[in-house]
């Protein structure tokens, strides 16, 4: 009977520490995952935020402000169409320069 309690007490005491070794383990694990976030973060922040304006300006600001300019360029072109292609080829041109921008950064 004596011999049955202690291989109860030295399993019970031997997973404890299988459990405390465990524990440490992750907490290391996942103090190290989350450093390796924030070093990840602070380097996308600037990116994401870049990207974020890019969105806001082209699809909502400048929305109205475009169509504005290619009406007024059609007016003093004497065209129906040709402020509309410039101001389409401005716009494409602005999105290749910020898509370089981005580009650059994310290989550097």
């Amino acid at each position: 009977m004596l011999n049955r309690i202690i291989k109860l007490l030295c399993k019970l005491f031997g997973s404890v520490y299988i459990a405390e070794k465990v524990r440490e383990k992750l907490i290391v694990s996942i103090s190290e995952f989350q450093d390796t976030m924030r070093e990840k973060i602070k380097k996308m922040g600037p990116i994401f935020a870049l990207v974020a304006v890019i969105f806001l300006l082209f699809s909502l600001g400048l929305r109205f402000l475009l169509s504005g300019l290619a009406y007024w360029l059609n007016a003093i072109l004497n065209s129906s169409c040709l402020g509309f292609f410039i101001i389409s080829i401005l716009c494409f041109v602005i999105v290749a320069f910020a898509v370089y921008i981005l580009h650059k950064r994310t290989n550097h």
